[in-house]
């Protein structure tokens, strides 16, 4: 018996762009792409988040999470764990930024 056929994750335009910026800012990525989230992103002392990066110029409509990422995120929500949904690379330095900024890194 085989295994279906993975469909092709589908990448957001600004992912790489982000990945790339968050890396120069010294965290950890590890792509992990149609498993519930798109990043894991790790900041020295402050452990790993689970990122979805969406296109933020697109319409909020074209922005909407998938069934598997919408469970991640409520599981992570009823743990009191974050999950980010990153529009823009500001976005996602700032965040970075923040996390430091608690002292977690």
């Amino acid at each position: 018996m085989s295994l279906p056929p993975r469909r092709a994750r589908r990448i957001d335009g600004n992912q790489r762009q982000i990945i790339d910026a968050v890396r120069r800012a010294g965290a950890v990525v590890y792509d992990s792409s149609g498993e519930g989230c798109d990043l894991w992103v790790g900041v020295s002392g402050c452990g790993w988040e689970p990122w979805e990066i969406k296109d933020g110029s697109l319409p909020p409509s074209r922005r909407t999470l998938t069934k598997s990422e919408a469970q991640m995120q409520l599981v992570c929500r009823v743990d009191h764990l974050p999950y980010e949904v990153i529009l823009n690379v500001d976005q996602a330095l700032a965040r970075i930024a923040e996390l430091r900024s608690r002292g977690r890194g």
